[in-house]
């Protein structure tokens, strides 16, 4: 059995950095998740499920904690003695703002929002709703669906986050008797702001008003979720941040764009499956006679059942059913044998089928965008840090199509997609 020196629980990309560096020192290295690696949290907080939605993590206490992060044997904190100077008035400052009332500056701060957000919750929940319906009917999807009687706002209740309701002016707590008018939740935010935290619908609004947000470049889903989420910035009169599209490209190596050029490829050929794009080759390359024959023997059995179905329906109405079932049985049949004789003729060209089954796991990996399959770190080999300047360079704000990037080993050379 492999020895095994370390265990890196999450291939995030902490953790697949964590084992690398470790692989790097000699360690025998099993980096464990339970799906593929980047297909978790990764994407957000590095793997960190954050609960603190208005308090900042408050500065290490205690001589016993301190002692561990001197020590290095802390696993929330690092640093370098060498950097420690120019750290150091950061660092009190840090301590200083988040002790005893400090600490509580941020929530006083949502004060005049939250009772915004009371006072508008029902309009909020309308304008929500028309603003998914409107998604909706321009062929999107809304990001968060929202009943018109919700509140913005979760309420603690015995230590609990607890959603509420609003109808006719009051608040009710899900799950328990609790309930307030419009004025009392006023007045009780105004008393005790950490008594409440924003839900999805009002965290982004409490975040740009504790920390104003120029610009947001997002992903689509993100995009999407500002799109929907602009009527709560609108009723509670907040400027919504300008949103760009982040970058979205796929890199073609230069071998994968020779057997591109040389197979009359292109990317969307790979949308529907290696076997679509097997088929495309072989049709067009390999043995263009049997595929034409496969396409006219289709054609031809269609037309002849079209007939045949045509005189039964004069027949008996109730044999056009059979008809048609025995139609899809003998196409089945008929794609069954073209299937068989794609790859049949593919694997007698073996560097071929070869070629494109590894442009397919690179460009298209798991029926997916490359972006969001592939870790970086394969090209970085490959390319060095290069790499970064070229897709650095391919980079253009406000640009939302996709984008191919073809890297031969020179400056990266772009084209759009779209």
């Amino acid at each position: 059995m492999a020895r095994t020196d370390a265990i890196v629980l999450g291939a995030g990309i902490v953790g697949i950095s964590a084992a690398l560096h470790l692989v790097k020192r000699g360690l025998s290295v099993a980096l464990v998740d339970r799906r593929g690696p980047a297909e978790e949290t990764s994407y957000g907080n590095a793997g960190v499920l954050e609960g603190n939605t208005l308090f900042a993590h408050a500065f290490p206490k205690g001589f016993g904690a301190l002692l561990r992060i001197a020590l290095k044997q802390a696993p929330e904190a690092n640093y370098h003695l060498s950097a420690l100077p120019g750290l150091a008035p950061w660092l009190l400052a840090y301590r200083a703002n988040t002790r005893g009332e400090r600490a509580l500056d941020f929530v006083k701060a949502m004060r005049p929002l939250y009772a915004r957000a009371i006072e508008r919750a029902p309009q909020v929940a309308r304008a929500l709703a028309e603003r998914s319906r409107e998604l909706e009917r321009a062929g999107y999807h809304a990001q968060v669906h929202v009943a018109e009687d919700a509140a913005p706002l979760f309420i603690m209740d015995d230590g609990r986050r607890v959603a509420m309701t609003q109808h006719e002016g009051r608040f009710y707590v899900k799950g328990s008797e609790r309930s307030f008018d419009q004025a009392e939740l006023v007045e009780l935010a105004a008393r005790c702001p950490n008594c409440f935290s924003p839900n999805v619908t009002l965290r982004p609004v409490v975040q740009d008003w504790l920390l104003p947000t120029a610009a947001y470049i997002g992903g689509p889903a993100e995009v999407a979720y500002f799109a929907q989420l602009g009527a709560v910035y609108e009723q509670l009169e907040r400027p919504l941040p300008c949103v760009l599209p982040r970058a979205s490209m796929t890199v073609i190596e230069h071998r994968h764009q020779k057997t591109l050029k040389k197979l009359k490829l292109n990317l969307p050929d790979f949308f529907d499956g290696l076997h679509a794009a097997i088929t495309k080759v072989v049709e067009q390359s390999l043995d263009r006679e049997t595929a034409d024959a496969f396409a006219e023997t289709e054609r031809q059995i269609n037309e002849q059942l079209d007939r045949l179905e045509a005189s039964l329906k004069r027949a008996d109405a109730t044999l056009s059913d059979a008809a048609k079932n025995a139609r899809a049985k003998i196409i089945y049949q008929l794609e069954h044998l073209r299937t068989r004789f794609v790859h049949t003729s593919a694997r007698r060209e073996e560097t071929i089928y070869r070629q494109v089954e590894r442009a397919y796991t690179t460009l298209y990996p798991d029926k997916n965008l490359q972006e969001r399959e592939l870790n970086i770190y394969y090209l970085l080999a490959r390319y060095g840090p290069s790499l970064m300047r070229d897709l650095y360079d391919a980079v253009e704000i406000g640009y939302s199509n996709h984008r191919l990037v073809t890297l031969s080993g020179v400056p990266s050379q772009v084209v759009n997609a779209g």
